[in-house]
This record gives structure tokens, C-alpha cells and sequence, in this order.
């Protein structure tokens, strides 16, 4: 029976069911230990199955009840402002080559949820990094110039739709926004 909703739960957390995983009982030879049961760990444990790895998969708690489940609910190259972080530490270079792979997960998450046939109401959306005060406004107008610098077909947008004032984005088409944690039970 899935959790209530409140100012505790997070949503994922209470529209999937809960699951119950047995713990490890005696020895077990593998190739690789995977700690946590979230999105990236058990997307990178499949990946290493599928190239014939031995895996097994540690987590403290339940799956896709830590940081999974108290998440946002997308799979983004745009993040937060880490495009301008990564062009003033490194170099445009730096800064591709991280994109690159952010749009390349992006794309090997799309791909998993089809091949699988994971009923996570995934959806291709645009992902969005706002500004909520003047302040905010001019970092955000930097993190659009240093997404495209680094090969993101980023932009900066004074509007869209949100149910609460903002002061302009960077806008980022064609992410992916899924249940997080009905993906990973998946």
C-alpha cells in the first residue's frame, strides 16, 4: 500500500509501491558492489549485467527511497548552474565533454524505460534552471551563455509556465521527466 502524502513524504515515495528486497544471507562472489539503490546505481548496475559483469546491488534502506525518491523527477543535462562552474575551474573543452555525457544518459535512461517497457510515465520535456530573485537573474543568464558554449541547444526565456513568480530561465528542450521511483523498480 503506498505511503499518504505529507509535508514529510515526498510524492514518489507515495504513488509506488513499497517494495522488500531480502538482505544478503552468507557469502556472495561477484564482480562489482554497487552501493545504492537509486537511480544511478541501479541503472549502472544493469549496465554492468548487460556487459556480463557479476553484480550486486548494496543500499542501507529500500530501493529508490533515498535521494530517488525525494527528487525532482528528471533526467537533465541542465543542472543547476554547473555549466558556468565547469567553464570557470576548467576549460570549454571541460564543459562539452560533460555535456556530451549528460545528454548521453539522458538519452540511455530514455532507451532503458523503452527496452524494459518500465511504466514510469516518462515523458520528453524541457528541463528548466530558473532565477527567483535579480541576484539569481544574472547567474542563470551566464549558465545559459556557458550551455551553449558547451554544445547545449540551451536558451534563455523570460517566461514559462510555472505556478509562481520567476525572473527569467535557461530552457533546455527534450529531457526526460519520469516517476523516479516506479523507474527504478522497474
Amino acid at each position: 500500500m503506498p505511503e499518504t502524502v505529507s509535508s514529510t513524504h515526498s510524492l514518489w515515495l507515495a504513488t509506488a509501491p513499497a517494495t522488500d528486497y531480502p538482505q544478503l544471507a552468507g557469502d556472495l562472489e561477484i564482480d562489482v558492489a554497487v552501493i545504492g539503490g537509486g537511480v544511478a546505481g541501479l541503472t549502472t548496475a544493469l549496465q554492468l549485467r548487460n556487459d556480463g559483469a557479476r553484480v550486486a546491488v548494496l543500499d542501507a534502506g529500500r530501493i529508490g527511497r533515498g535521494v530517488t525518491g525525494c527528487t525532482t523527477a528528471k533526467v537533465s543535462a541542465l543542472q543547476s548552474t554547473i555549466y558556468s562552474t565547469i567553464l570557470r575551474r576548467h576549460d570549454q573543452h571541460a564543459a562539452a565533454v560533460y555535456a556530451d555525457a549528460s545528454l548521453a544518459g539522458v538519452e540511455r535512461i530514455a532507451e532503458l524505460v523503452a527496452e524494459y517497457g518500465i511504466d514510469c510515465d516518462a515523458q520528453r520535456r524541457a528541463a528548466y534552471t530558473y532565477a527567483a530573485s535579480r541576484e539569481q537573474r544574472a547567474k542563470v543568464k551566464q549558465e545559459a551563455d556557458a550551455a551553449r558554449r558547451a554544445g547545449l541547444p540551451s536558451e534563455f526565456v523570460e517566461e514559462f509556465d510555472v505556478p509562481f513568480p520567476t525572473l527569467g530561465a535557461v530552457r533546455l528542450a527534450d529531457q526526460l521527466q519520469l516517476h523516479p521511483v516506479r523507474y527504478v523498480q522497474g
